[in-house]
């Protein structure tokens, strides 16, 4: 009892290794195949010479020869073909699959032909009858494609958007079929709406650029950020599938926001320099930043005759400052100034600002705004009149002597 056990034990041993040995039949298919002929199984080519006896079908024969797609040509399996009789079968393998072949049965008719079962644990995707075997036909080779990821602008401040680009073009001379596209959400960012959105793609021709993402993004903190590589999976017509990564990507440049908003406001554009009229103008600041804005300064670039006066404004060595310690978030400080000349001309005047927000320094320029300096054209046709500053002279000199007598008459009487 223990002897049959045993040999039942072995029996099923065996049989758990054969099965184990034969690859899983995930594709099969039988055929005829003329001497001569072939058959494709993806990138495999059976190519077959049948000899046929008409007396007795025992001693027929077919010579079965194995061609496989590599590097765009056709190169054989093995060093030789292999000669297959009725219920012979051979196993090989190729393209990372298992093959089993199996000669079922021959016929004389024509040239001769063998039936044929074949089967495979490979996903199948091209199979055909192959006239004339592999020389006849082309293989399929690996589709090459180029992932370029675009980013515009690549300079923001936080809180602007970019937009984002995805192409994914086959530079190949395959087909490139079922392709994904993966593409990895990227810090510092968050997606704020999408106009394409191709993550899968059933087909890229040869030579064809396909536009497949286009997003745009916000940045939410200050940097230097390289966006993240698009990574794209894609099949040949023969079912294989391949891995294609993104070589080199866009840098975007992220600015801390300018925490002080500044509008400068004149209210004209003209004075008179003889009887020195002015010009207001108006600075607001605004802090819109979560962190107070430190050492915040105005310097107004002041050409010579140009007078700028203000309460907060100062003037040294020919520099026209308003300063200012601090101005906390969520902040306003609003400042009056006028502007005048003491002489003809056309001025400009460009103030810039400097401040210190989150350790960082910040500067700008506040634009420039021009005004002119002319002279009242009463007074100074008066002027030019011929004996008009003599004129002027007697009731001045009236004046003074008025003044002279009450102020004697004045000192006469106090004593």
């Amino acid at each position: 009892m223990k002897i049959k056990n045993a040999s039942v034990m072995l029996a099923l041993a065996a049989l758990c290794l054969i099965l184990a040995a034969a690859p899983a039949a995930a594709y099969e298919v039988t055929d005829w195949i003329n001497s001569g002929d072939g058959y494709q199984l993806n990138n495999i080519v059976i190519d077959v010479v049948v000899g046929v006896s008409d007396d007795e079908v025992n001693n027929s024969s077919a010579q079965v020869s194995i061609w496989e797609w590599k590097n765009d040509k056709w190169t054989q399996v093995g060093s030789s073909s292999t000669r297959l009789k009725l219920n012979d079968t051979m196993n090989f393998s190729a393209t990372g699959g298992n093959y089993t072949i199996k000669a079922e049965d021959f016929r004389a008719s024509g040239r001769g032909s063998v039936k044929l079962n074949m089967w495979t644990n490979e996903d199948v995707t091209t199979n055909r009858y192959v006239t004339g075997g592999h020389s006849k036909v082309e293989g399929t080779g690996k589709p090459v494609l180029k992932i370029t990821k675009t980013a515009s602008p690549t300079a923001i401040s936080v809180d602007g958007t970019i937009t984002v680009t995805v192409f994914v073009e086959n530079t190949g001379k395959y087909e490139a079929l079922n392709v994904t596209v993966s593409d990895p959400s990227q810090e510092m960012f968050v997606l704020t709406g999408s106009t394409i959105n191709k993550t899968s793609v059933k087909s890229i021709d040869v030579g064809e650029n396909e536009t497949v993402l286009q997003y745009t993004l916000k940045a939410t903190a200050p940097g230097s950020y390289t966006l993240k590589n698009v990574t794209v999976s894609a099949e040949n017509s023969a079912g294989t599938r391949y891995e294609f990564n993104q070589t080199s990507g866009a840098t975007v440049t992220v600015e801390e926001l300018p925490a002080l908003e500044f509008n400068n406001s004149v209210s004209g554009n003209t004075v008179d320099y003889q009887t020195r009229s002015k010009i207001d103008g108006t600075l607001r600041i605004r802090n819109t930043g979560t962190s107070p804005a430190q050492f915040v300064s105005v310097e107004f670039n002041v050409p010579q005759n140009v007078i700028v006066d203000g309460k907060e404004i100062s003037t040294s060595g020919g520099t026209v400052t308003l300063y200012v310690d601090q101005i906390p978030p969520n902040n306003e400080k609003v400042y009056n100034y006028t502007i005048t000349a003491n002489a003809s001309g056309y001025y400009e005047v460009t103030p810039t600002y400097n401040y210190t927000y989150n350790n960082a320094k910040k500067s700008g320029s506040l634009g420039t705004f021009s005004f002119n300096a002319v002279a009242n054209e009463s007074l100074e046709k008066a002027f030019n009149i011929p004996g008009f500053p003599y004129i002027l002279a007697i009731p001045l000199i009236l004046i003074l002597a008025i003044g002279f007598f009450f102020w004697r008459r004045h000192r006469e009487y106090k004593f």
